[in-house]
Order: structure tokens, then C-alpha cells, then sequence
């Protein structure tokens, strides 16, 4: 087994859910974690089907939901609202579900990060980037934000800055001010 670099930094600065795919979530100010996502949110489940994300697969094929939540940085959103113009993007406009603060630029977290909540840990294992998409841009738009016409500008400045999703890895309850420990598989070199 490889060895697991640890590092405890940043804390829950918000958490979103709403029932329906597809919609802006709301805050709240706890999640229930379960193996197959967001108690109740519209992302939860353990098998999804294929989208534009998934060209292997003919659109709306079953396959495995690995992208059952979504995290953000708030450093990284108010990044890229500077760089759009705007105030602030909430984490909710965007469909996340977890806006993590103090633990840098999470999207450059590596696949198989594993992000866990104290004092509850539950945990998330990261399958991957949150690409910036135009739907995420319609979201914004909506709210009022800026014209959503303008969908280019937020996925040009949101590439490396929109965070990750990933899926569940151990169940429990998070909540806002819980504090963040991320945890680093570290490869095994082959020996001599």
C-alpha cells in the first residue's frame, strides 16, 4: 500500500443541496453523507446516466455515478469572479455542494485524494475535475449575476479554478465550520 501524505488545512465554509438535478442549490447548514452521495440531493445515486462528459457511451446509458457530489474552493470562485467582473459567484450557483476555505487550490487536488470532515470523517474520494461547463454559466446567469449570453467568459476563467467532484467513501454528517484534512496517496516507486 502506498504511503498517505497528510495534511489538515481549511474548514466547511458552506454546503448546498437541492432535489433536483440541474437547479441552483441551496445552503444548509448540514449534509447527510451516504454511499450513494448527498442525502436527498438531485446528484445522489449510484448509477447515473452517460452524458456529454461520457463519449464512450450512447447518452443515457447506466453507468457508475462518479460524480456524486462536488466540491469548490472559495478562494478559487472569487478568483474567477475577479476575473469575470463580477462581485462573487456563490458555491450554490454553480451546483456545488461543498465550498471548502483555507485549503488552497483544491483543484489541483489529484484523482484519489481523499477529503475527509472532522470530527465526523466522513470522507470524499476525488474521481476527478469539475470541468467548467456552460450549464454551470446558465446557473450564474439566472441568478442575475451577469447576462447569460456571457457563458464563454465564465468557462474560459473558470478552467483549472471550478474544483472537483468525487464520491462517497466513508458515510457521516458534515457540517458548516467543520474542519478539512486532505489526504495524499503517495506512488510507490519502483525499487532498483
Amino acid at each position: 500500500m502506498p504511503a498517505l501524505k497528510r495534511k489538515r488545512a481549511g474548514r466547511i465554509a458552506g454546503l448546498f443541496a437541492h432535489s433536483t438535478s440541474g437547479a441552483a442549490k441551496e445552503p444548509v447548514s448540514q449534509l447527510a453523507l451516504t454511499f450513494s452521495g448527498v442525502l436527498g440531493d438531485g446528484h445522489s445515486g449510484m448509477t447515473r446516466p452517460a452524458g456529454v462528459r461520457e463519449p464512450a457511451f450512447k447518452r443515457g446509458h447506466e453507468i457508475a455515478n462518479m460524480r456524486q457530489l462536488s466540491l469548490v474552493s472559495v478562494e478559487e470562485l472569487a478568483d474567477v469572479a475577479a476575473l469575470m467582473g463580477v462581485a462573487a459567484i456563490d458555491p450554490g450557483w454553480v451546483a456545488a455542494n461543498v465550498a471548502i476555505q483555507g485549503a488552497g487550490p483544491i483543484t489541483q487536488f489529484p484523482s484519489g485524494t481523499i477529503i475527509r470532515f472532522q470530527p465526523s470523517q466522513a470522507s470524499i474520494y476525488v474521481t476527478g475535475l469539475n470541468t467548467p461547463c456552460t450549464f454551470a454559466a446558465k446557473l450564474i446567469g439566472k441568478a442575475g449575476r451577469y447576462p447569460a449570453a456571457d457563458t464563454a467568459s465564465f468557462v474560459r476563467h473558470a478552467t483549472g479554478r471550478r474544483g472537483l467532484v468525487g464520491i462517497v467513501y466513508a458515510a457521516g454528517v458534515i457540517s458548516v465550520g467543520d474542519s478539512v484534512e486532505t489526504i495524499f496517496a503517495q506512488p510507490e516507486l519502483p525499487g532498483p
